[in-house]
């Protein structure tokens, strides 16, 4: 469905959902709806014709009198039920639109890692959110009142246009040519608009990046000391200018749109008055008179809001199929049952002829990489900034899918391991640590507090190191992290945030335990001692640790050099720096240059 407009196969879709969503008092609302609409404004218009027939056939006044006030109640209560339906309608579309968004955020949560990472998918998802969060009418909910309010115009245009036949075929012909002129117009906008719409995205992630940065805690210390709020607001409204820049095209298109139309209204208006006033000067009685004048006006009005409400379809029509777009976002991964690998024991590790290389790129980050890392080994990747380590991890993760060759865990193909089955074998700790602004219990154990074994959350605390410290805090483990939603949310030290980092690691109590350079900001000696903690508490899992500082990784059982993509050199460290070559050079610099800090 990419990449095309299919408007009439959206709305269907987002008629089902509201079935799907369990909002089916929606449909019998809109039937209600549809009906009042339709009959409140016929009854409506055809009232100063009854109330001028009534005048003509001289009925008594207080007959006359009757009539008209009873009209006017029934139309008084007919509009109080359209409101109180129309209330009711619009707390449904909201739901409907509250769960599109919780479907949107869950394949955003659970899709394959690489329909988030890429740049475009970034921007996939950017245009896919405004069909739920955007405002109250865009995007589905202005499929579900759009298509509802279309159909209504269109039957009112058929009942008026019934009537107008009646008058003269070519009044009625020329009352529909002025509106599809219009429509004509609206179409050319519609294009302009899905073809610019990436520009006005890219602008307003910018913007939106800026202004959530503004208010990112760990930025306030630079901001201030370093005066980039200067920056920041020249940033902000240079972009704020080419967004506006962007808007004034598109209304200055829907401008002269708008002025051919009334031009074409005001031609039409001429005419067609002329018509009905030279039929009065010909014996048509006034009651006739009003009646058609209230049918005349009534279609083109009706017709201009039947094709407003298309031209409002096709527009927000375009963030449905956004919308759409990234729902249908292909899986690489496995999602059926797959193959169990066996539980509560450590796992050997096969790579066979990986390789892996970028979407926009043309060279291979990893190429033909074989590499087998045995049950309970502890395996040092090293190696200089762009090696190709974090992609090898991100790999073996199941986070990317290699481009050729094949995964073995235990000899079992990870392509044939359902993709959530082979997550818990991976107890990963990245270089970006992750926290989210709940206890700090919550963190550890990442589920809700209902879920937590707090003996085993407690046991994993002391072994990082970090009892002490959350003993000290008022609410212990029940603290809340950060400041977002609590003012006296705690805020950790580098170190205390990588001894959260192993307990979490620890508590998932995975077979596999990964490290990516998580101390990459801490000294060299502090990253060493935390290396050599987590060797210590991992006991004989299968463990892999990252580094660009090879002093770190010195206790590993075995040490892969990589380089472009490649394992170049492997051994132990002793072995490595009898060899000479790369490790052992790159090893001498390190050690001289932390020698020269220490000096």
């Amino acid at each position: 469905m990419k990449n095309k407009n299919f408007l009439l196969k959206n709305i269907i879709y987002t008629w089902k959902k509201v079935k799907d969503y369990k909002e089916i008092k929606l449909y019998f609302l809109s039937l209600g709806i549809i009906f009042l609409s339709v009959i409140i404004p016929f009854l409506t218009m055809a009232l100063p014709s009854v109330v001028i027939w009534l005048l003509i056939k001289e009925v008594y006044f207080l007959n006359t009198l009757m009539i008209i006030m009873g009209y006017a109640l029934l139309l008084l209560i007919l509009n109080y039920l359209n409101t109180v339906l129309d209330s009711n309608s619009k707390i449904s579309v909201f739901m409907c639109r509250l769960k599109a968004g919780y479907d949107i955020n869950h394949k955003i949560l659970t899709t394959d890692f690489v329909n988030i990472d890429r740049q475009q998918k970034k921007t996939e998802i950017e245009k896919a959110l405004i069909a739920v969060y955007q405002n109250d009418d865009i995007g589905f909910p202005a499929l579900l009142e759009g298509s509802r309010s279309f159909i209504i115009n269109i039957m009112l245009l058929i009942l008026y246009v019934f009537f107008a036949a009646k008058l003269n075929f070519f009044i009625m012909i020329l009352l529909i040519v002025s509106p599809v002129i219009s429509m004509y117009a609206h179409s050319k906008n519609i294009k302009w608009l899905m073809d610019n719409d990436n520009g006005r995205v890219a602008i307003n992630k910018k913007i939106r990046y800026l202004r959530t940065q503004s208010i990112d805690l760990k930025n306030g210390k630079d901001i201030r000391l370093y005066k980039i709020q200067n920056w920041f607001v020249d940033l902000y409204y240079s972009l704020v200018n080419l967004y506006v820049n962007w808007y004034q095209r598109e209304y200055r298109r829907y401008f002269f749109t708008d002025l051919l139309g009334r031009f074409m209204s005001c031609i039409q208006n001429i005419i067609v008055y002329g018509y009905l006033l030279y039929n009065v000067m010909n014996e048509m009685d006034i009651a006739s008179f009003v009646l058609y004048l209230g049918v005349v006006s009534g279609i083109g009005g009706f017709i201009k809001m039947s094709f407003d409400k298309y031209a409002y379809m096709q527009k927000n029509n375009i963030h449905v199929q956004n919308y759409l777009n990234f729902m249908s976002s292909q899986e690489f991964s496995n999602r059926d049952d797959g193959i169990k690998p066996e539980e509560n024991t450590t796992h050997e590790l096969r790579f066979e002829n990986i390789s892996f290389r970028y979407p926009d790129s043309d060279k291979n980050l990893l190429d033909n990489l074989n590499l087998t890392i045995k049950k309970g080994e502890k395996l040092a990747i090293v190696g200089e900034n762009g090696a190709g380590k974090t992609t090898l991890i991100k790999i073996l993760c199941g986070l990317y899918q290699p481009d050729s060759g094949n995964i073995f865990i235990d000899n079992i193909n990870s392509k044939d391991i359902n993709i959530y089955d082979y997550y818990k074998i991976f107890s990963v700790v990245f270089q970006d640590i992750f926290a989210i602004a709940y206890t700090i219990a919550q963190n550890i154990a990442c589920t809700s507090n209902d879920n937590i074994d707090y003996e085993k959350l407690n046991k994993y605390i002391k072994l990082a190191g970090l009892e002490e410290k959350i003993n000290s805090l008022p609410k212990k483990e029940q603290t809340n992290m950060l400041k977002e939603f609590d003012d006296d949310g705690i805020v950790f030290s580098g170190g205390e945030m990588q001894k959260l980092m192993l307990a979490r690691a620890l508590y998932k109590d995975s077979a596999v335990i990964i490290l990516d350079e998580p101390t990459a900001a801490l000294d060299p000696i502090a990253e060493s001692e935390m290396y050599e903690k987590y060797n210590t508490l991992i006991n004989d899992k299968t463990s892999i640790f990252i580094s660009h500082r090879l002093s770190s990784t010195r206790f590993c059982d075995r040490i892969l050099f990589m380089k472009n993509g490649k394992i170049v050199e492997t051994g132990t460290h002793d072995e490595l720096m009898k060899l000479g070559k790369e490790y052992a050079k790159m090893f001498e610099i390190q050690a001289h240059y932390y020698q020269k800090e220490v000096c």
